[in-house]
């Protein structure tokens, strides 16, 4: 027997198949008007009101093959638009005539084509819904993993010659400063103006090194002026200038340290 379906419409949460022979007859499966009315064995329920009414019900029913939700074709009874009438007329269920009633306004929908008799893709879309919304979080997942992998290690903060010899510098202005003038500046005040005079200098904005500084490590905070400036090899020749300028303007410089004796010194001695 050839069966069409024509539609998929919902009871209860609950989706039922009305498939159409070539008698123009609409049909529901045994299991499903069984899960519709609520019993715990749907095919064993309907089983025992067609076996008491069986001859009713053997003319308004009809077995054909239909495929399963595993692939294979199984021996399916089904029940015509009038034996599903008949089926909830002597079911004690308590949705017996609630569902009779729907049952019969899906058919006379379909027979004044009040609907679309193609399948409820409703399903579908939700899957598919489902699917691009998963995709679209996996693609964000990737893009965050390629910045992760493009962000560069910030620098490991390690002995730098150049920063103990700025400091030293650095140092040495501020023990002058503090001895011409009233105020007691800090390390970090001597940094800071002589950070202004070096843009006031070259024309720069060392904060533009900081906000690049900070863009290519992925920092969220802000990392030490100098660090950026040590980092920045432009920038770094600019500072060393402008402090060196500082200095000879006031006729400052570094005392020279005690030399120390190294391995080639002593080598040196006993030759």
């Amino acid at each position: 027997m050839s069966l069409k379906l024509i539609t998929t419409e919902t009871f209860n949460n609950l989706p039922c198949n009305f498939y159409r022979n070539t008698n123009d007859d609409i049909l529901l499966t045994r299991e499903q008007i069984g899960q519709a009315l609520e019993y715990a064995n749907p095919q064993k329920a309907i089983d025992n009101i067609h076996s008491k009414h069986r001859d009713r019900l053997n003319e308004l029913s009809v077995t054909t093959k239909l495929r399963a939700t595993d692939g294979k074709c199984y021996n399916t009874m089904l029940y015509t638009e009038r034996g599903i009438m008949e089926i909830c007329r002597w079911s004690r269920q308590r949705n017996a005539n609630l569902f009779m009633d729907w049952v019969w306004d899906i058919v006379e929908n379909y027979r004044h084509n009040n609907f679309n008799t193609t399948p409820n893709m409703q399903p579908l879309v939700d899957n598919l819904t489902t699917l691009t919304s998963t995709l679209l979080q996996m693609q964000q997942d990737i893009n965050i993993l390629k910045e992760e992998s493009t962000k560069k290690a910030i620098p490991e903060k390690k002995y730098s010659r150049w920063k103990t010899k700025i400091f030293e510098k650095l140092r040495v202005l501020m023990d002058f400063v503090n001895s011409n003038s009233n105020e007691e500046l800090k390390l970090s005040d001597i940094i800071h103006l002589v950070i202004q005079e070096t843009e006031d200098t070259y024309d720069i904005e060392v904060n533009d090194y900081v906000q690049m500084y900070k863009q290519e490590f992925g920092l969220e905070t802000n990392p030490y002026a100098i660090d950026v400036i040590n980092y920045y090899k432009d920038i770094k020749d600019m500072f060393d200038c402008t402090l060196l300028s500082l200095m000879n303007r006031f006729n400052l410089q570094v005392e020279p340290n005690q030399k120390r004796e190294n391995i080639f010194d002593v080598l040196a001695a006993n030759i």
